[in-house]
């Protein structure tokens, strides 16, 4: 199910899923912690995806984007390319733990 990123949509819909699912996988939530902690009380498995959200006790799955990034920026440099220019293919709202 798509929510177009409107965070009361996604809980709206995990609350559907929630109905007829025995678990609900939440990829990139927007909702804000109270929804998310609500979501998580009840009675049905949650899993996060790429969102982890600090003090909540739910199982969740992320890349190391960070790491990743120092990794690539460590071989540019190594093979002395300083002139780079990252290419942003979408810009995000989403601020991790929120």
């Amino acid at each position: 199910m798509e929510s177009d990123e409107d965070a009361a949509s996604e809980y709206e819909l995990a609350e559907d899923l929630m109905r007829c699912c025995d678990g609900v996988l939440l990829c990139s939530p927007r909702m804000d912690r109270t929804a998310l902690v609500d979501l998580t009380l009840r009675d049905h498995p949650v899993v996060l995806v790429n969102r982890i959200v600090p003090g909540l006790s739910v199982p969740s799955v992320s890349a190391d984007f960070y790491g990743g990034m120092t990794l690539v920026c460590g071989h540019l440099e190594q093979r002395r390319l300083r002139d780079c220019v990252p290419l942003l293919t979408r810009l995000t709202t989403h601020i991790p733990g929120k």
